[in-house]
């Protein structure tokens, strides 16, 4: 019976981040170590901002829209 797709996509990735780390493991140590602060970068996730969201930059329009145009007769 053949694999679901998606747990062959899952068995890439895994394989594939195997090699991508056996191949980091081979480089000179002070190299190794910036590109895995990059990686974990990358994935990390962002840190959540607590409270009100700040204000939108711009210059903001005050007072009453203008009136719509009334359509053009035909």
């Amino acid at each position: 019976m053949p694999r679901r797709k998606q747990s062959s996509l899952v068995a890439e990735v895994l394989s594939s981040a195997e090699s991508l780390k056996e191949n980091i493991e081979s480089l000179p140590p002070n190299i190794r170590d910036k590109i895995r602060e990059i990686a974990l970068s990358m994935i990390a996730m962002p840190v959540k901002r607590r409270g009100r969201p700040p204000k939108m930059e711009g210059k903001r329009r005050r007072g009453r829209p203008p009136k719509a145009e009334a359509a053009a007769e035909i």
